[in-house]
This record gives C-alpha cells, sequence and structure tokens, in this order.
C-alpha cells in the first residue's frame, strides 16, 4: 500500500548549515585558507570603510562571494546572488546563515567594485603589482 505524500513543515529547525555541506568537498580547504587571510587582513580591510553611513557587504563575504565566482565560474553577480538564496552551499562558502538576508546584485557589484579599485591602488602605492612588476606608470 502506498504511503501519503504530506509535507511536513515544521516551524522550527535546529540544524547546522556546516551539516549540509559534504565533508569531502573540496571547497572545505579552501574557505580554511580564505578564512586565516582573512583574519590576518582584517584591519587593512577595515580602512576601505567609513566609520558612519549606510552598512556595507563585510569583506569576509564579499571575498567569499569571489571565490565562489572562480571556483563555480559563475560570471556575473546576479547569477551568484541567485545561488546565495538557494544554495546551501555558496551560503556556508559566504559566511551567510540560512536565515541570513542576501543582498541584492547592485550592492554586491559596487561594493566588489570598491574593494578591488581599493586593492588596485594599495598594490600602486606600494610600487608594484604584487608579482613584481611596476605599476605606477599605468595610473
Amino acid at each position: 500500500m502506498r504511503g501519503p505524500a504530506v509535507m511536513h513543515r515544521p516551524l522550527f529547525t535546529c540544524a547546522r548549515l556546516e551539516d549540509f555541506v559534504p565533508r569531502d568537498r573540496p571547497v572545505r580547504p579552501i574557505q580554511r585558507m580564505i578564512n586565516e587571510a582573512l583574519i590576518r587582513l582584517a584591519a587593512r580591510s577595515n580602512e576601505i570603510y567609513a566609520d558612519g553611513g549606510r552598512s556595507s557587504i563585510p569583506p569576509e563575504e564579499l571575498f567569499g562571494a569571489l571565490l565562489l565566482m572562480m571556483l563555480y565560474w559563475a560570471c556575473r553577480e546576479s547569477m551568484v546572488v541567485v545561488q546565495l538564496h538557494c544554495n546551501l552551499l555558496f551560503r556556508w562558502c559566504v559566511g551567510l546563515s540560512i536565515d541570513d538576508a542576501v543582498w541584492d546584485y547592485w550592492s554586491f557589484s559596487i561594493n566588489r567594485e570598491r574593494l578591488v579599485y581599493h586593492a588596485a591602488v594599495e598594490m600602486n602605492n606600494e610600487g608594484g603589482s604584487g608579482d613584481g612588476r611596476v605599476t605606477s606608470g599605468w595610473c
């Protein structure tokens, strides 16, 4: 005899986002390395944000989203934002919980541009591109 297909939607659930990401996922060790790098860069990344005004996307979440863009060939910010709405692996990688609101793609694009621009200016001020080439003639 066939049982009934009843969908139970609990009001609350006790599950960690970590539990939905398989242990053997290749993104896990990459995420650990990114987190360690972000801890070292925290003071420098605070410099690009104003003390007042509207809060923006934290740099840790931006770096996580950029990592996803590279790893999963998402060529547009809108693709990443759509995946953040429906993909638990993407949420885990970025650092969003299941209940967190996802930013819109315009905010993501503007914040990403600010982060990349600041990194380019900083490398230029240091007199190189990070790989030994001089970039001071570019600006």
